[in-house]
């Protein structure tokens, strides 16, 4: 019997649709690496004066359900609360190159360190990371500035940002930014690197026998004398220049 030709169409559509990716697990669908900092650049030349940030930052972020706890010259710490339960707490820091938010606390959004293999990453709610790249987006918009925050040490596409790697190592990042999730990548200072990805859907591997997280560390670790740290996982860097 022939197959009508809608479901014919269907079928191929299935197979060259790509495969669904999977963020890593944290052990809680709402947990997500912490987004810290979150950065905004300014063009070269056209920093705001300190003032002029602060009556940006005095609009935008009642507007978005932040207060100003404090402020200096360059500084300013902000708080968000949610329906009185939750609330996070951050700092803008500035200079002539740009802003940072960073993480101070918060309450009932789930921070915790995530541990594998040695390393500790920080993980929260992923509401979090959403309210904080929103509230540095606004202030960005009315600066005057389009390009979006950055979060975390880099862009997670930018190959030569990361630290450490030759020529191997950065044509491998390359090679490891084209692979499905979950994924990570790991680094060390002596050009040490390591990464894990699956090689088909995370929907059809158990989880038990593959973390990509433990698996790039491990890999790294063959070659970093044991100062291997996490510079990605999936689509973000989580390295933070602490190495």
């Amino acid at each position: 019997m022939p197959i009508p030709t809608a479901l014919l169409g269907v079928l191929l559509l299935a197979l060259v649709l790509p495969a669904r990716a999977d963020n890593y697990d944290f052990g809680d669908v709402r947990l997500a690496p912490l987004a810290d900092p979150v950065q905004v650049s300014y063009a070269a030349g056209a920093a705001p004066s300190a003032e002029k940030l602060r009556e940006v930052v005095a609009v935008v972020a009642p507007s978005r359900e932040w207060r100003v706890l404090s402020q200096s010259e360059r500084r300013m710490q902000l708080e968000r609360a949610v329906r009185n339960k939750h609330m996070l707490r951050v700092e803008l820091v500035s200079d002539d190159r740009g802003f940072r938010l960073h993480y101070l606390t918060s309450v009932n959004l789930m921070y915790r360190d995530f541990e594998r293999a040695g390393e500790r990453l920080p993980v929260i709610h992923h509401n979090y990371n959403t309210w904080v790249q929103e509230l540095a987006g606004g202030i960005a918009k009315s600066l005057g500035i389009s390009a979006p925050p950055v979060v975390g040490f880099a862009p997670l596409e930018s190959v030569e940002a990361v630290p450490y790697l030759r020529a191997n190592g950065r044509k491998s990042y390359a090679e490891f930014l084209e692979r499905m999730t979950p994924r990570a990548f790991a680094i060390a200072p002596n050009g040490a690197f390591g990464w894990s990805a699956p090689l088909k859907p995370a929907a059809y591997i158990r989880r038990d026998l593959f973390d990509p997280v433990e698996n790039a560390l491990e890999n790294c670790n063959r070659r970093g004398e044991g100062k291997c740290r996490l510079y990605a996982i999936d689509g973000r860097v989580v390295w933070r220049g602490d190495l």
